[in-house]
């Protein structure tokens, strides 16, 4: 079964390679790489959640400040 929790750097690590085909094109949309985006996630979502199935992460979410918006 599926749960969610906080997010680590490993968990980077381990999707920054396993990205769906839809992902991808929305970064490349976005002119941005898989790494920088989850980074950029991590770093900055208040908290950044891992979705994790059978011990291994499936996704990550969370919600970042817009640059120049104070929180």
């Amino acid at each position: 079964m599926a749960h969610v929790r906080e997010s680590r750097e490993g968990d980077l690590t381990y999707l920054v390679h396993r990205l769906r085909a839809a992902d991808l094109k929305e970064l490349r949309a976005h002119k941005a790489d898989p790494e920088t985006a989850l980074r950029h996630g991590l770093k900055f979502s208040e908290p950044c959640y891992t979705i994790e199935h059978n011990e291994q992460p499936i996704g990550m979410f969370g919600v970042a400040p817009h640059p120049g918006e104070s929180s």
